[in-house]
Parts: C-alpha cells; sequence; structure tokens
C-alpha cells in the first residue's frame, strides 16, 4: 500500500498536481491570517481616521475606540456619491497595476469615505501624508471603507502599493489632489 501511495505522489508531482494542490493550499491558509490583520497599518491622529471592513466571513467587531471592523453582505459599486450626511464616497478599485480613479480631487479639510476594493490580489494605497504614512488595505472580494479628511495644505498627495504584487506593482500611482 505504502509503494502505491509513492507512486501515485510519483505521478500526481511528475504532472504538476501536487505542486498546484500545495499553492493553492499554501493560498488558502495565508488568507485566513490575514483576515485577522488590520485593514489599516498606521493611522494619523491629526487626519481623524476611522475604517471598516466588509466581508461577508465575518461578524462586526470593534477593536478600538478609533479603528472598527463593520461588515456587509454586498459589495455596491459606484465611483462618487454624497451621503445623507453630507459627506462625498469614493469607490477606488485597486487591481495590477493600477488605481480607478488614479486621481482623486478633495477640498481643503475635506471629508470623505474611501471604499476600496480588489480586482485580483492584495493591494495597498499608501499615502504620504506630513504626519506620516497611512495604509488602506484593499482585499478581493471585500469592501474595505475609510472615512478621511483632507490635509489642509493643498498640493498632490501620490499614493502606491506597498505590496509586492507582481511585475508592475512599481508602476501603481494614485494622487490625492488637494485644490
Amino acid at each position: 500500500m505504502k509503494r502505491l501511495i509513492l507512486l501515485v505522489f510519483i505521478l500526481l508531482c511528475a504532472t504538476g498536481i501536487v505542486v498546484a494542490f500545495s499553492v493553492l493550499s499554501k493560498n488558502e491558509s495565508l488568507q485566513d491570517e490575514e483576515q485577522d490583520e488590520p485593514v489599516v497599518e498606521s493611522i494619523s491622529e491629526e487626519e481623524g481616521l476611522s475604517f471598516s471592513s466588509s466581508d461577508a466571513s465575518k461578524g462586526e467587531q470593534e477593536l478600538s475606540d478609533e479603528l472598527e471592523i463593520e461588515t456587509s453582505e454586498s459589495v455596491e459599486s459606484s465611483s462618487s456619491v454624497q451621503t445623507d450626511s453630507g459627506v462625498r464616497v469614493v469607490d477606488i478599485e485597486v487591481y495590477q497595476w493600477g488605481y480607478e480613479p488614479s486621481l482623486i480631487v478633495l477640498s481643503p479639510g475635506e471629508q470623505v469615505k474611501f471604499r476600496f476594493t480588489s480586482r485580483d490580489v492584495e493591494h495597498t494605497f499608501s499615502v504620504a501624508l506630513e504626519d506620516g504614512v497611512v495604509n488602506f488595505v484593499a482585499r478581493p472580494g471585500t469592501v474595505n471603507e475609510a472615512d478621511f479628511i483632507a490635509p489642509l495644505v493643498p498640493g498632490d498627495y501620490i499614493a502606491g502599493c506597498n505590496i509586492q504584487c507582481g511585475s508592475g506593482h512599481l508602476r501603481m500611482k494614485g494622487t490625492i489632489r488637494v485644490e
């Protein structure tokens, strides 16, 4: 019996089936581990940010007073809409190797809600602000939301992905223009 199992294993290895299976298993376990990570890696206290993630496999879970993860069953899509409270919602789709829209124009001090989705793999929309870098995460199959207050200083704030996502990774550029 052991010889038969060994023979089947060798045949499967030769065809690449075991390799593909082990890659799938590794990716699935990485996705499980990644779901426990926070959506945002750093928060600028002065920018007044709050964050949430939509993933049907999780329930609502409060992480701290400033950081909360909530979930919803569906993914809504639009580029920019106004809420009842007057806060503009900006949907940002992240993909290999870009952002849609790639330019977001805000007024100084404007409050917006970003909703991030990913077409393919996990990415970030990392923006360098005066107080530090803020990393917004986009994962496939989820909507990660972030309330954001635009800087008071006009200018272009460049965003990029800080997760190595393939050969075009360094071409991923987005801009938050404050004017």
